[in-house]
């Protein structure tokens, strides 16, 4: 649709028209002035017919019959005057021709006119319309992308939902089986503790008194020791003692294969003054006891100490060794450490 060419159409019938617009008045006035001559002309032409003699008065007609000599050179030339006025009968009738067609072209321009407005009133009606349907199908590819870059997203975020669920899956297989784990740990460990508890308290109580009682509890934060005689009691020697005791229980543990430690203790130098000396000797009367058991010791335990242990420990087999803290060769391992 080329509303250009209409339009250079239009703007040629306009200039036509324009330019007649401008001839039309001029040929009317002048045609007017034509016709405004035609009386004179033809009442110049009926006085030369029969024109008066301007001496004699006698009618030209009655002169040009008898004839007169004295107006013979004054008289009006008739055949000139009639020549005159057919000649502006003859321009008169051109040149109102002349006009009338150009009032017709006048009237063709003027239709072509309208018709070139309305065509081009139309085209450009239809053209305004084309341009709403490219700006709406504009808006519908754009809201044609920006769905399809939300299909996109989406689908991506469905695969993402898809590993997501995937992992979370995986998690959970892998929280399960370390569920599991823990629960088979948790039991091993209650079972440990259940056996470290029958060695506790049972040590506890020889060496304090057989109201005592003694748990190891395993809480999140820390193995908890507690001791109850006659409530929960919790002095510097009580304290020493459990962890003693539980030393103890743990080297029994040991010697049943119920825990993957050598069955191998060192006490370095528990001191009587954080026990008391009757408590400092239970130690050494339960570890004898415990090694008379069997036939062939099944644990090696040594304690080292500054405090005299009882009197029948003074002797070999169960004294081996005695240091000096000077001169070096009389210290541990034979070094200064």
């Amino acid at each position: 649709m080329n509303i250009g060419i209409n339009q250079r159409v239009l703007n040629f019938f306009e200039r036509c028209k324009a330019k007649l617009d401008g001839q039309i008045p001029a040929q009317a006035k002048l045609l007017a002035e034509m016709k405004g001559n035609f009386p004179a002309l033809y009442q110049a032409a009926q006085e030369a017919e029969f024109y008066p003699c301007p001496i004699c008065e006698v009618p030209i007609s009655r002169v040009l019959a008898e004839g007169c000599s004295l107006t013979k050179n004054k008289i009006p030339d008739l055949a000139k005057c009639k020549r005159r006025l057919e000649k502006n009968r003859s321009e008169v009738a051109d040149f109102e021709d002349q006009h009338q067609a150009a009032l017709t072209e006048q009237r063709d321009l003027e239709h072509q006119i309208q018709r070139a407005k309305k065509e081009r009133d139309a085209k450009q009606k239809s053209l305004e319309n084309l341009e709403d349907r490219r700006r709406e199908w504009d808006a519908t590819k754009l809201h044609l992308h920006r769905l399809e870059s939300d299909i996109q997203r989406l689908a991506d975020l469905l695969d993402e939902q898809a590993a997501y669920e995937a992992d979370t899956e995986d998690h959970k297989r892998s929280e399960k089986q370390l569920q599991r784990h823990i629960d088979k740990a948790i039991h091993a460990q209650e079972k440990v503790l259940a056996a470290l508890n029958e060695k506790f308290d049972p040590i506890i109580r020889y060496l304090i008194g057989q109201d005592a009682t003694a748990e190891a509890r395993l809480t999140p934060n820390e193995l908890a020791l507690k001791v109850r005689m006659g409530g929960n009691r919790s002095t510097a020697a009580i304290d020493f003692l459990k962890v003693v005791a539980f030393d103890l229980a743990a080297l029994c543990l040991s010697v049943e294969g119920l825990v993957k430690l050598p069955a191998f203790l060192i006490h370095d130098s528990p001191r009587e003054a954080d026990l008391g000396l009757p408590l400092y000797h239970q130690i050494f009367h339960l570890l004898r006891e415990m090694e008379q058991s069997g036939d062939t010791p099944p644990f090696q335990y040594i304690i080292t100490t500054t405090t005299r242990p009882p009197e029948e420990f003074r002797v070999k087999p169960w004294l081996r060794h005695q240091l000096q803290g000077s001169p070096a060769a009389e210290r541990l391992l034979k070094v200064d450490l």
